[in-house]
C-alpha cells in the first residue's frame, strides 16, 4: 500500500503543511487511526495529484466552534475524494501496489476547548477502482464530556426566605474527563425556571409540557418536559430556544457524550439535639454548614532582629451557611440526544451563604497547622483541628468542605 499523509499545523506556525509517502504494509488501527504502515516502509515520492491544499484559515482569536468546523470540511473534502482516489489508483497500477491511502491531519484550536484537536480524514483507493472515504473527525487528546446542572426555580418554594436557594433557576454546564475530573471552568446560565416541570393550577391557560384529556378534561403534565429540553431543544416546538442544549453543545464542543443532573426535591437538613429547658425532650435545628474554600500560610518576612519565619500569617476564606439536602436524578447523554435514567443522588449544599475571610498570625512552621487546623469561621480567630470542634462545639458533619493547606 502507498501511504500519502498530509500534516498541517496550529496558526501560530502559520498553518505550515508538509506532505510525506511512503510503501508498506497496511495494517488498519482503529477508526480514529485509520490505515497505517505495518513494520518497514520505503520511503517515496508524493504521488501526483494526491497532495492538494486543504488547509483550514481562521483567525486564532476567534477559534471555530466544532460544528462550524466540520460543515466546512465534510463537502471540501467529500468534492475532492472521487479525485485524490483516482491519482492512488493511477500510482497503485504503475507501482505494482495493491492500494493507496490519502490521510489529512490539521491541528486545530475550538471555541470552548482549552488545547488542539486534530481535523482527521482518509481516503482509501484500490487498484480495481473501489474507494471510501470516512466523515471527516475532530479528535480530542482527551476525550471530554459534556456536564449540565439544572436547579428547578419552583425547587425553592416552601423554604424559609431566609434559606433562598442561590442556584435556583439556573443551568451550569463545563467538559469534564471520563472521570468528572473538570477540563474547563463552569459556566452558568440564568434562565429563570424556564425548564422546570410544567405544573397546572387548575384553572386558566394550559401550561406547555401539559395536555388535556378530550374526554375527561382532565389535565397531565410531563415532569420530564424540561429534561427532554435541556437535552435537545428540537424535541418539542415549545421547548425554550434561548438558552444552550446539550446536543447542539456537544457538537460544538466536540464532547462524545454527557451527564444532566437535574434536581427534583429541596429540604432544609434538621439536627436532633436535646431542648436545654425540657429535659428528655429534644429539638430539631438546622444544621450548620461551614465550607472553607481556601487556606493558606505566608512565607514570613526577615528584618534585622527578627529571625527567619517572623510574621507569618495564615489566611482562610469560606463560606457560613444551612445545609440543604438536594435530590437530583441524572441521565447518561449521547453525543446525538438519546438518554437514559443513569441514577439519583442525594447530595448536601449550603444556603444562604455568608462569605468570610480570616486572618491570624501565627508562629512556627506551616507543617505544625496540618492537615485540620482551621481558623474559627465565626466570631473568634482561635485555631482548631475542625474534626475535634471544641470552639463551637459543630461536628465534623457540620464542615462540609476543608480545603487543603497551602505553604507558600
Amino acid at each position: 500500500m502507498v501511504m500519502v499523509n498530509t500534516s498541517v499545523g496550529l496558526p501560530d506556525a502559520n498553518f505550515a503543511a508538509t506532505t510525506t509517502a511512503s510503501i508498506g504494509a497496511p495494517e488498519f488501527k482503529s477508526s480514529n487511526t485509520g490505515y497505517t504502515v505495518s513494520g518497514k516502509e520505503q520511503k517515496v515520492p508524493t504521488p501526483p495529484g494526491v497532495a492538494v491544499s486543504m488547509t483550514y484559515t481562521y483567525d486564532p482569536r476567534y477559534p471555530p466552534v466544532g460544528s462550524n468546523l466540520i460543515d466546512w470540511a465534510a463537502p471540501f473534502f467529500t468534492a475532492r475524494a472521487p479525485g485524490i482516489a483516482a491519482a492512488l489508483k493511477a500510482y497503485a497500477l504503475s507501482n505494482g501496489v495493491s492500494s493507496g491511502v490519502y490521510t489529512y491531519r490539521q491541528s486545530v484550536y475550538v471555541s470552548g476547548r482549552t488545547t488542539p484537536m486534530t481535523l482527521f480524514w482518509q481516503v482509501v483507493s484500490m487498484a480495481d477502482g473501489r474507494h471510501f472515504s470516512q466523515d471527516p473527525q475532530l479528535l480530542p487528546d482527551v476525550p471530554a464530556y459534556l456536564q449540565f446542572t439544572y436547579t428547578p426555580k419552583r425547587i425553592a418554594e416552601g423554604l424559609d426566605t431566609s434559606w433562598t436557594y442561590p442556584n435556583a433557576g439556573k443551568l451550569a454546564y463545563r467538559l469534564v474527563k471520563q472521570d468528572l475530573s473538570p477540563l474547563t471552568g463552569e459556566t452558568l446560565v440564568d434562565t429563570n425556571g424556564a425548564f422546570d416541570a410544567p405544573v397546572y393550577a387548575g384553572t386558566g391557560p394550559i401550561p406547555v409540557g401539559c395536555s388535556q384529556d378530550a374526554t375527561s378534561g382532565d389535565v397531565s403534565c410531563s415532569q420530564d418536559f424540561g429534561v427532554r429540553c435541556l437535552i435537545d431543544k428540537r424535541s418539542s416546538a415549545n421547548c425554550p430556544t434561548t438558552f444552550p442544549d446539550m446536543t447542539t453543545l456537544m457538537e460544538d464542543l466536540v464532547a462524545v457524550g454527557g451527564t444532566l443532573d437535574y434536581a427534583r426535591a429541596l429540604s432544609p437538613v434538621y439536627d436532633e439535639v436535646d431542648d436545654p429547658e425540657r429535659p428528655g425532650e429534644k429539638l430539631q435545628i438546622p444544621r450548620v454548614a461551614v465550607s472553607i474554600d481556601s487556606r493558606s500560610v505566608s512565607r514570613g518576612r526577615m528584618f534585622f532582629f527578627i529571625s527567619r519565619g517572623g510574621g507569618r500569617e495564615y489566611i482562610e476564606t469560606g463560606t457560613v451557611g444551612y445545609a440543604l439536602r438536594n435530590q437530583t436524578d441524572r441521565y447518561r447523554v449521547t453525543a446525538d440526544g438519546q438518554f437514559e435514567m443513569a441514577g439519583q443522588a442525594v447530595t448536601t449544599a449550603i444556603s444562604p451563604t455568608r462569605a468570610f475571610v480570616k486572618t491570624a498570625a501565627i508562629t512556627g512552621s506551616c507543617a505544625s497547622y496540618q492537615p485540620d487546623q482551621i481558623i474559627d469561621p465565626f466570631n473568634t480567630v482561635q485555631i482548631y483541628n475542625w474534626r475535634n470542634d471544641t470552639v463551637n462545639r459543630l461536628s465534623a458533619a457540620n464542615y462540609v468542605s476543608v480545603a487543603t493547606l497551602i505553604c507558600q
